[in-house]
């Protein structure tokens, strides 16, 4: 029997298939590149072409996307037509067949001319779900079409991106100044405030500080908005006291983790918890309270009575 390369492809592709469930179990739900995509290309005014694409990363699904493209191997592309509008595109990379044969270059409705792979253009706005499919660019139109080089795409863990990184470093920087701030008002009236704030920022400063490189981020949003959850709550328990930028500080809690908008999340709970700092400005301090001298109570004295001498009384009976 003959031993073809369809035979070890497919072959390879049922093990990947068995070790599937595995992949999803290690990301928990989450998803996204395991080392941060390389992406180059070339443009025209309707089209990009594809020069070098390195990605290594797991679908939502699961799956396991390997894929290393160079321009020596740019026959695999075709030219990717860009959608005749200004909104901000998304391109991801899409793992939904399940083909083992490769689609010919002629086939110009597959930009990527393997079947395991595509890529796919979407608008922003249509927030395209779909489990096989991992975003890794973003592409914006300013007098014409560029990559917004501050997109940062889904990653397992922040280690895989270091802006990400860095960020967490700078978010643990500005809750451990919050934390000092607020040790700062205890003898004001807010006491009660700050000591139920200090213990639960200084965890998450801890876990941030401790395990930023194996957090995810979808994890490093969730704690930005706990922390600043919690002095919303405590802040509205308290007459007078306002949180500042009280709408802003909602929305951002309030907000679901978008894997388009990573950077933008990150960065506006960086710059709202930078902003709690000043709130200990607002508390109240404690009025000194001036012990006031006690009076001393007069004591009711019964009058004196005034007894003669003994030796008169004596004189008179005698």
């Amino acid at each position: 029997m003959r031993l073809t390369d369809e035979t070890f492809r497919m072959s390879d592709e049922y093990y990947l298939s068995c070790l599937q469930p595995l992949y999803a179990a290690l990301v928990n739900g989450d998803y996204g590149f395991l080392e941060l995509p390389i992406f180059r290309y070339e443009q025209t005014e309707t089209s990009l072409s594809v020069t070098e694409l390195q990605a290594n990363a797991i679908s939502r699904s699961g799956k396991l996307i390997q894929l290393s493209f160079s321009r020596e191997e740019r026959s695999l592309f075709q030219n990717i037509r860009l959608p005749e509008t200004t909104e901000p595109l998304i391109l991801f990379l899409d793992k939904t067949s399940d083909k083992t044969i490769k689609v010919s270059c002629n086939d110009t409705s597959v930009p990527l001319c393997d079947a395991d792979y595509q890529l796919l253009v979407k608008l922003e706005s249509e927030h395209y779900n779909n489990p096989d499919a991992v975003p890794f660019a973003r592409f914006v139109y300013r007098h014409g079409w560029s990559m917004d080089e501050a997109f940062v795409a889904p990653c397992i863990s922040l280690r895989s991106n270091g802006a990400l990184l860095r960020a967490a470093a700078n978010y643990a920087v500005e809750i451990e100044a919050l934390v000092n701030a607020l040790k700062d008002a205890v003898n004001t009236e807010q006491y009660m405030l700050v000591m139920a704030a200090i213990p639960a920022l200084c965890r998450i400063a801890i876990e941030v500080e401790k395990e930023a490189d194996c957090m995810t981020p979808r994890h490093l949003i969730t704690l930005m908005q706990e922390g600043i959850q919690v002095l919303l709550t405590l802040a509205n328990m308290e007459k007078d006291i306002t949180v500042p930028e009280t709408e802003k500080c909602m929305a951002f809690v309030e907000s679901h983790y978008t894997p388009y908008v990573i950077s933008e999340m990150v960065h506006e709970g960086i710059r709202l918890t930078h902003l709690l700092i000043s709130l200990p400005q607002l508390f109240r301090q404690k009025t000194a309270v001036v012990a006031e001298a006690r009076l001393e109570s007069e004591v009711v004295r019964p009058p004196r009575r005034i007894v003669g001498s003994t030796d008169s009384i004596r004189k008179k009976h005698h």
